[in-house]
């Protein structure tokens, strides 16, 4: 069983984005946000997650 958090491949893993719009703005983001682009990809996708999980009152 793999711990949580991990994937059981090796640390380093490139994130691929074949759609030109989704590396534009990724790229943009992790510049507003002094961020590498995988990190900027991670938090843009946390805080949708999280916003899709907040009652419709809460947000």
């Amino acid at each position: 069983m793999v711990p949580a958090g991990k994937t059981g491949m090796d640390q380093t893993m490139n994130l691929q984005m074949r759609d030109p719009r989704a590396h534009e703005l990724a790229q943009e983001l992790a510049k507003h946000r002094n961020l590498s682009m995988t990190e900027a990809v991670i938090s843009a996708l946390e805080a949708e997650l999280r916003r899709e999980t907040l009652p419709l009152a809460a947000r």
